[in-house]
């Protein structure tokens, strides 16, 4: 075996919505610099884009009231 890795991983796959951490730091400085928001809109998506797949999500009130306190 030469090379083991994961393609696919729920509604991520390999070829679709991919990006590197240098492209991310790239969105980054146009957004700060050039106050252009449209690549850091291209390479960051939404978190409900990977949760599509699933009925129902059930969240304890304990977990919500935990990320509460951090902030």
């Amino acid at each position: 075996m030469q090379e083991l890795r994961r393609v696919r991983s729920g509604a991520m796959d390999e070829n679709k919505g991919l990006v590197t951490l240098h492209d991310v730091m790239d969105a980054q400085w146009i957004y700060d610099h050039q106050r252009d928001e449209s690549y850091l809109r291209e390479v960051i998506h939404p978190l409900e884009s990977l949760l599509t797949t699933y009925k129902r999500i059930v969240v304890k009130d304990s977990a919500c009231q935990c990320r509460v306190l951090r902030c």
